[in-house]
């Protein structure tokens, strides 16, 4: 009987455990801090069929894109996730 809920309570802390340790959903543009630079959203970038050095971008929601000039400011969640190795 012991044994039977000394493992219901560990099945019971993993799943908390996941559920307090699993990764976040972006939704879009607003779940970033402020200053945003020149970054916005957008529902798709290609390649510029006439210029590669140039990005088009097709409005929409779901891809975030850093500006015409490639260089902005840096994205910062407004949640905090601590250290990622990569």
């Amino acid at each position: 009987m012991i044994k039977k809920i000394f493992i219901s309570v560990f099945i019971l802390l993993c799943i908390w455990v996941n559920e307090a340790f699993s990764q976040k959903n972006l939704l879009g543009i607003q779940d970033f801090k402020e200053p945003l630079g020149e970054w916005f959203e957008a529902g798709e970038v290609q390649l510029n069929n006439e210029n590669e050095k140039q990005l088009d971008v097709i409005a929409g929601k779901g891809v975030l894109f850093n500006g015409e000039k490639g260089r902005t400011n840096h994205l910062i969640t407004k949640e905090s996730h601590g250290d990622a190795k990569l």
